[in-house]
């Protein structure tokens, strides 16, 4: 008993380390995100960046300010999708090297509202608008706007079919994924001709998950230089050249 005494301890020790036990950690999701295709690719992607990581994930649901706060408070560990200017308000968070989307915002509306029968400008917008997140109106001028809120993109397309705003701001690739996934919508709802800001996306964590990000960085360039059809929704905006 004796000689076994230190390997028992050993095995004891091991066990309740954490270099050997088993980290499971919270990547924050979009509420209701399997109903949204380009979501849904999103969540695969970014799952996939992490598991390349060794990293252990498991996924929660909440409203898009919720889930910052979560991450940001540290009581959750990843946030998946979100512009640079987060860090303006959320100061815990920080992000990857590279965004993994570069994409744009576009405004949509109702093809049935009377001001859209000649196309406008967005300095030129008026009404009630609500956004896809929270940081679009930081460089662009959006004319005398009354932005009532930050929603994902089948609340802001509800609210605009029922008169409740007049512009859904949004980015394409995932109206566009709904729309597919509802055909009848493609006649109600329109966009302007031309983008309304770009909109990089970048994946983020608490800045106590600072010693994971060199690996995370790597396999989120690893995956992206590799063959990305699987993510049918996304892969045309993934960022592929690996650009800043």
């Amino acid at each position: 008993m004796k000689i076994l005494g230190p390997f028992i301890i050993s095995a004891l020790l091991m066990a309740v380390s954490p270099a050997y036990a088993k980290q499971v950690l919270t990547l924050v999701v979009l509420e209701e995100s399997q109903k949204i295709p380009t979501y849904t690719d999103l969540v695969k992607f970014v799952s996939d960046v992490l598991k390349d990581s060794k990293i252990e994930v498991k996924t929660i649901e909440a409203p898009m300010e919720r889930g910052l706060h979560l991450v940001n408070s540290g009581e959750a560990d990843f946030y998946i999708v979100g512009p640079l200017p987060l860090k303006e308000r959320f100061q815990n968070l920080i992000p990857t090297e590279i965004p993994y989307v570069k994409t744009y915002n576009w405004v949509y509306f109702r093809v049935d509202d009377p001001r859209f029968k000649k196309k406008i400008v967005t300095k030129d917008m008026k009404g009630v608008a609500l956004l896809n997140n929270p940081a679009i109106f930081r460089s662009e001028k959006a004319g005398d706007l009354n932005i009532i809120g930050v929603s994902n993109s089948i609340v802001g397309i509800n609210m605009l079919l029922s008169k409740r705003v007049d512009y859904y701001i949004g980015t394409r690739g995932t109206v566009q994924s709904i729309l597919e996934t509802q055909p009848e919508l493609q006649k109600k709802i329109d966009h302007l001709e031309k983008p309304f800001g770009e909109y990089n996306a970048y994946l983020w964590t608490h800045k106590k998950h600072t010693s994971l990000m060199p690996q995370i960085n790597k396999s989120l360039r690893k995956i992206l230089k590799s063959d990305t059809a699987k993510y049918k929704y996304i892969q045309e905006t993934l960022n592929k050249s690996l650009t800043p």
